[in-house]
């Protein structure tokens, strides 16, 4: 009797999620944000170092570890891709994520979400240290580009208290009614830092004061 060898499992694959539009109101869970930074997939990828990972690998689990530090317990793939500094839609993206699965560093703990895990926190090294307000506060802002970075400011400013969409678009020099101001927020919101707590108003997240900071 002849005894067929097994074949081995095919790599899993990870599979970007398309999350639903948010409305103002909502309280926002998926946090996808694109990425507007091409890079060179060969360059990003390269050949694993002394450490067995690639460049790419490398800057998942660090962007990774850098959102663990600053309170995300997890983060969906596009802001992965955003803390990473890499296109989450990209293939050097999801081949050096998938590898990163395999090897337990990271983990999926709900669809569209990436999380690292603490062997993943083991071979990061030493992180960026968040010891105040304030640097939380950096943090975010070094993930935001003009004018979400002077909102961030604005919001900061009358937490825990909300601000009118107008009052919030004067203090950045921008109308109300206009499109890059509603995207402008929108990208705040889908960051998770930013929330509709009413109609026409918005406000500041608790991800940007979490406990025991001053």
């Amino acid at each position: 009797m002849t005894v067929e060898p097994e074949q081995e499992p095919e790599p899993v694959a990870i599979e970007e999620e398309t999350p639903e539009e948010p409305e103002e109101g909502d309280q926002v869970e998926t946090i996808e944000q694109p990425v507007e930074a091409e890079e060179e997939e060969a360059e990003i990828e390269g050949e694993p170092g002394a450490d067995g990972l690639t460049s790419a690998e490398r800057k998942i689990l660090a962007g990774l570890a850098d959102a663990h530090a600053m309170g995300l317990q997890r983060v969906a793939r596009g802001n992965a891709g955003a803390f990473a500094g890499m296109s989450a839609g990209g293939g050097a993206f999801s081949r050096a994520a998938t590898k990163l699965l395999q090897a337990g560093l990271i983990s999926l703990p709900k669809p569209g979400y990436m999380a690292i895990t603490p062997a993943g926190l083991q071979r990061t090294g030493p992180v960026r240290r968040v010891r105040s307000l304030a640097d939380i506060h950096a943090a975010w802002k070094r993930r935001t580009k003009k004018p979400q970075t002077a909102m961030l400011d604005t919001l900061i400013a009358v937490y825990p208290n909300a601000i009118s969409r107008e009052d919030l678009a004067a203090s950045v020099g921008m109308s109300a009614t206009g499109g890059a101001f509603m995207r402008a927020v929108r990208a705040l919101i889908l960051l998770e830092v930013a929330r509709y707590p009413g109609r026409g108003v918005v406000a500041a997240t608790d991800l940007l004061f979490p406990p025991g900071l001053k």
